[in-house]
């Protein structure tokens, strides 16, 4: 351990400041513009007795004996221990060292191998030179890096003092360069595709939304890799492959994150079987070329671990016959989500939304909650009803199925895959018919493409696609089950300092429309309407502190930093010409109208407004959030309401 006393973090910052003048006082760069590093530390503690060493790397511990110095050194490939002394350094650049070296400062070593009287592999110093100060101390060694707060945001300090998560992400960097090669040893092509788009399809997913100034045009973050590679395969691309981003702008969970990285490849005049085969292969390549027992211990959702064997072939399982099984139910006899609908409530199985869903919504949901949980695997889960996978072909024996594959490992979905829909005809239809499942108010259903459609009206041969999500299957294949441990900087909501910034200079109104005669209950009805709408939207970034303590140790929750504003204008007009303002100055804007007054019901709600022009729409307040300049500026000349 650093043999320097111990300080507050403020004190230590300012005392090796003072070193770092120290160092520069003596004419000395502390941070040089290279260093000519021969030997990795792994490679010098391999290194003969007495070979010359010529290494570097960071100081992680420091012990001071008179007139011998010990300190241990690290780099990505290991650690070694470096001694250094009086006598073969000589009595000043022994001295500087002790005066001026800190943990978490990087050094350059000269010197050869040798072994201690404690049979310790180390180098003994002819001499060093300074790579890099450092300004603030690394956390404690002995214990590690434990917050997991630090571990995701300061991800640095997790690789320098946990040795699991530096070679968890080893293995990654591994997994993905196996995966190349395996690509590139069966004949498949890398390619790389957009990352806007001007729709989000390819999956069912809510995206991110931004605008171009350039072209004048907004557009979407990718949800998926799909439709651009198909297109490939259409202009005469026949093996293709891509590594790549893809965005969400949905619920963070420990198996979801709004971006990660997936795989997608697509193949010319294969099927669905095709790519089952291709996916036992690969893992049993990964398995050997990364050295990984076929049988590993993956924790699911929960926590729970459970053995599971990788050996080849898996089991293949009917989705349909499996879900039979585990509810009773046969979900190939239903047309219509409200008879399914009630033999579920029958059997007393409950989930979220499960009331405006669809017959896919419900199929979907029902196997989540209860069948993937019980599945331990890996299995190949096949057989698949039509309206699941809108993109996938139909089977040739039963056209009420589609030819789809996934794998599930212990109730985690590792990767899909089916036999792709080149008909430009049937995919038409079936894109119209998630359009009008969305208009009836669906909420997970696929956005349509006219541009793909006309792709494929150009001619397709058979395809079949597969993806994998990367963060998953590393996860699966490291013993995790937090898709934050697998990626290196996961989104987090900024720190409180930051927050406190966006806060300062941001500012919310709520006007309302004085023109509608709303009654008190009305107004209230409305404004808190309006609140929760802004809350739900913005987040934890409203607040200046989560919880403030009493005396007693007991917590409250904080409201929002400053109240809103309610306001009213004088007419909807009015109204309609702040939204249309706010917008164009990129505020936030949420409307309240009568409907949401009336009823509860968002179908309602839905056929009502979509029956409308927004001019026909009776708009009874809305909320305008941002820059406080814009947004005082914007609502000046409206009344406080009394």
């Amino acid at each position: 351990m650093d043999n320097k006393e111990k300080t507050s973090p403020l004190d230590e910052r300012n005392m090796r400041l003072k070193r770092l003048e120290s160092i520069k006082s003596a004419g000395i760069n502390p941070y040089p513009e290279k260093f000519n590093k021969k030997q990795s530390l792994a490679e010098a503690k391999s290194a003969k007795e007495g070979a010359k060493i010529q290494t570097a790397g960071r100081i992680m511990t420091i012990r001071n004996m008179g007139k011998i110095a010990f300190c241990h050194l690290q780099d990505w490939s290991g650690k070694i221990q470096v001694v250094l002394k009086q006598d073969d350094l000589g009595q000043d650049k022994f001295k500087f060292f002790n005066d001026n070296f800190d943990m978490g400062d990087f050094i350059g070593v000269e010197g050869e191998i040798f072994t201690t009287q404690k049979g310790e592999i180390s180098i003994l110093a002819k001499d060093y030179q300074i790579l890099g100060k450092a300004l603030l101390p690394l956390p404690e060694k002995f214990h590690g890096l434990k917050d997991a707060d630090t571990i995701y945001r300061q991800r640095y300090l997790d690789l320098l003092m946990n040795d699991n998560s530096k070679k968890r992400f080893q293995f990654r960097s591994d997994f993905v360069r196996a995966l190349r090669e395996f690509y590139w040893q069966e004949g498949f092509n890398e390619v790389e595709t957009a990352t806007f788009l001007h729709q989000a399809t390819g999956a069912t997913a809510t995206p991110y939304k931004t605008h171009n100034n350039a072209l004048d045009i907004d557009l979407v973050l990718r949800i998926s890799l799909e439709l651009p590679l198909k297109e490939l395969i259409v202009g005469g691309m026949e093996k293709i492959f891509e590594i790549g981003k893809a965005f969400r702008n949905e619920g963070v969970d420990p198996s979801h994150l709004p971006e990660h990285t997936s795989v997608e490849h697509y193949c010319a005049y294969w099927n669905f079987e095709d790519n089952i085969r291709f996916t036992e292969k690969m893992f049993d390549y990964f398995f050997d070329k990364l050295g990984i027992d076929k049988k590993i211990e993956v924790e699911n959702r929960e926590g729970e671990k459970k053995m599971v064997d990788f050996t080849t072939p898996w089991k293949r399982v009917d989705f349909i016959e499996m879900l039979k099984k585990d509810t009773g139910l046969d979900v190939m006899k239903y047309n219509d989500s409200k008879e399914l609908l009630k033999d579920i409530k029958k059997k007393k199985i409950e989930f979220e939304d499960m009331e405006d869903m669809s017959l896919a919504g419900l199929v979907d949901n029902l196997y989540k909650k209860v069948s993937r949980a019980k599945i331990v695997g890996p299995i190949v889960l096949y057989n698949y009803p039509k309206y699941l996978q809108p993109l996938a072909r139909i089977n040739d024996k039963n056209d009420r199925l589609v030819d789809q594959f996934q794998i599930v490992v212990n109730g985690w979905e590792m990767l899909k895959a089916y036999s792709e829909l080149v008909d430009p005809i049937d995919q038409k239809e079936r894109f119209d018919g998630q359009k009008q499942a969305k208009d009836k108010g669906e909420g997970e259903v696929m956005e349509g493409d006219d541009e793909f459609i006309t792709a494929l009206e150009h001619g397709a041969p058979p395809i079949s696609g597969w993806g994998m999500g990367i963060d998953r299957v590393v996860a699966i294949l490291t013993g995790q089950n937090n898709l934050r441990d697998v990626v290196l900087f996961p989104l987090l909501r900024p720190l409180e300092s930051e927050s406190k910034r966006i806060k300062n200079s941001t500012r919310a109104v709520a006007v309302l429309n004085k023109e509608a005669g709303l009654k008190n209950w009305q107004q209230l009805n409305a404004i808190a309407h309006l609140s929760a709408s802004l809350a739900c939207r913005q987040g934890r970034s409203l607040l200046k502190q989560d919880k403030i303590e009493t005396k007693d140790q007991k917590k409250i929750s904080l409201n929002i930093e400053q109240a809103i504003i309610i306001k009213e204008a004088d007419s909807k007009k009015e109204l309609l010409d702040l939204m249309k303002t706010a917008k164009q100055n990129e505020l936030v804007v949420h409307e309240f109208i009568e409907e949401m007054i009336t009823t509860s019901s968002d179908k309602k709600i839905i056929e009502s407004v979509k029956g409308k022009n927004l001019e026909q729409v009776n708009i009874l307040g809305v909320i305008v959030f941002g820059d406080k300049n814009k947004v005082d500026e914007l609502t000046k000349n409206y009344k406080l309401v009394e």
